[in-house]
């Protein structure tokens, strides 16, 4: 079919170019005010005729663009953020699509995904895919041998089998064996005495090499646990939720953090609002009179964890503050944690309590002396006014290679793919370590 294109040139300048549309709203508009509809190519073809100029302005080639880019990078910053500043900041136009582009080109990825054993990243339960998931999707598709390169390049120079794979982490020693052996047996005596003496709670699970206890009613309040109050109280999760961020409204305005600052008076005072305030909580403890004492326990276990993890995210330091903290972009980031995790696997690390402190000392202060990065970073010494956030930073990054060497062994390990389950079902569900914290 042929289109008559005459008169339409002034109309689709203005808003192609002047207001900076797309091809697809002006064919939306075309077609609803005009009853004209050519096809996406016709449109395309006749702006070439009439000689609009290229709106492709490439984000890459824009150096001061591609500069801030590096930069907000060097500092950890998320794709969120890195677009927010780029855009409202900064007074640069890019879209997101744009600026994926650009830090894939460039191989500035926050994180790469784990050994790069799947194709694309998995997309978490709920079928979302974040920011940096996505991103690393774009990069290997458009740049397939430039992520190969990021993801197989030599970072500590790992020696090889002759197969190509990697070789085995080398077996204990005799003495490390007995050592590991003493360490448990001594864990094991002291757990059993603090039993014998009522000096410890419950376990529901496996902790430090121990079994967990044998099931049984609680001994005192302390082991009454989060999905035991939840039962109490009726409470879904969705109400849980609501109910912990509510109380956490009512410790903020009154100014504590902690039960026992609080008091007797302020802390009973608080509940008492928590309470009145939910309709839910109105009918658990008005409408039904039985249990009140069990429903009462279960509230203060409820409140007082929500107090708790206040105090823990007031004090924790994010994976992005502890790289910021010691000065180190992603790349150099991934670099020393890759080479911690190898620490660990070489070492048959399990856990930082089945270890031992000193143990675990040990292991990093191993990382550091073959880190020349980080023995730059730390070269001040306590001198350094910065110097404690560092070891902190360091800290950080050690627990967080800590908890993915101990994800992956449970991949590889069926019987520990069992009991990383339960530990994960039981993150709500464990004991509150003491009712009057």
């Amino acid at each position: 079919m042929v289109y008559d294109w005459e008169g339409k040139e002034p109309i689709c300048y203005r808003m192609y170019i002047d207001e900076k549309k797309s091809l697809e709203d002006i064919m939306e508009y075309m077609k609803t005010e005009y009853n004209f509809a050519p096809s996406k190519r016709a449109f395309q073809t006749q702006f070439k005729r009439w000689e609009f100029p290229s709106k492709q302005h490439p984000a890459h080639k824009n150096g001061p663009l591609v500069e801030k880019v590096k930069e907000l990078w060097e500092r950890n910053v998320s794709q969120k953020d890195m677009l927010r500043i780029l855009n409202d900041e900064l007074g640069f136009d890019i879209k997101e699509r744009e600026l994926m582009r650009v830090r894939a080109k460039n191989r500035w990825l926050l994180r790469v995904p784990n050994g790069m054993k799947a194709p694309a990243s998995v997309p978490s339960k709920r079928g979302h895919v974040d920011d940096e998931d996505a991103l690393q999707q774009l990069a290997q598709a458009m740049y397939p041998d430039i992520v190969h390169d990021m993801v197989t390049a030599p970072v500590l120079t790992p020696k090889k089998s002759t197969g190509g794979m990697r070789a085995p982490s080398p077996d204990l020693s005799p003495e490390v064996i007995v050592k590991r052996r003493e360490r448990l047996e001594k864990l094991q005596a002291e757990s059993a005495e603090r039993w014998a003496s009522r000096k410890r709670r419950r376990r529901t699970r496996g902790w430090a090499g121990l079994p967990a206890d044998p099931p049984g009613p609680p001994r005192f309040p302390s082991e009454t646990t989060i999905d035991e109050s939840k039962q109490f109280l009726n409470l879904d999760t969705q109400m849980y939720k609501r109910l912990r961020d509510h109380f956490q409204t009512i410790c903020e305005e009154a100014g504590f953090i902690k039960k026992t600052v609080a008091g007797p008076e302020r802390w009973q005072a608080a509940k008492n609002r928590l309470v009145q305030e939910s309709p839910h909580l109105q009918a658990v403890f008005w409408a039904d009179n039985t249990q009140i004492e069990a429903k009462q326990l279960a509230l203060d276990v409820v409140c007082t964890d929500v107090t708790k993890r206040m105090r823990t995210l007031e004090r924790r330091m994010t994976i992005a503050e502890a790289k910021n903290a010691l000065g180190i972009n992603p790349e150099e980031s991934r670099q020393v944690r890759h080479a911690f995790y190898q620490t660990l696997k070489d070492d048959h690390f399990t856990s930082k309590l089945e270890a031992g402190d000193e143990h675990w000392k040990e292991l990093k202060q191993k990382w550091i002396n073959e880190s020349h990065l980080l023995q730059q970073i730390l070269a001040p010494g306590p001198t350094d006014p910065d110097h404690e956030t560092k070891v902190k930073a360091m800290e950080v990054l050690c627990r967080d290679v800590m908890k993915r060497l101990r994800d992956d062994q449970t991949k590889r390990d069926p019987s520990r793919k069992k009991q990383g389950s339960n530990s994960h079902n039981s993150d709500n569900g464990q004991s509150v370590s003491a009712i009057s914290n």
